[in-house]
C-alpha cells in the first residue's frame, strides 16, 4: 500500500523533514527509524502529555467574544430498571 506521506504531515516542518529522510539511504532510514521508535517507546508516562510553556498564561480569559451562557439543561432521566 502506498499513500502521500507529504499529505499526512501536519505542519511544513514535518513535510521538510520527510523530503530529507527520503533522502538517506535505506540504512540510515532503518537507523533513523529505529531511534525513532526506542525513543518513543522510552518515554515516560505524562511527559507527552505536558501543557507548553506559556498556553495558560497566552489562553486564559482570551475569549473575546459575547458572554458565554450556559443554557438550562432540563430535567434528568432516570434510566432505572423496574425492580424484578
Amino acid at each position: 500500500m502506498t499513500t502521500n506521506a507529504e499529505t499526512l504531515m501536519p505542519s511544513t516542518q514535518f513535510a521538510r523533514i520527510y523530503r530529507s529522510v527520503k533522502q538517506l539511504t535505506v540504512r540510515e532510514q532503518l537507523t533513523l527509524a529505529k531511534l525513532v521508535l526506542e525513543s518513543v517507546l522510552n518515554a515516560k508516562p505524562g511527559e507527552q502529555d505536558e501543557w507548553p510553556a506559556g498556553f495558560f498564561e497566552t489562553t486564559a480569559g482570551a475569549w473575546a467574544g459575547a458572554p458565554l451562557v450556559r443554557e438550562p439543561q432540563g430535567e434528568y432521566e432516570d434510566w432505572a430498571l423496574p425492580a424484578s
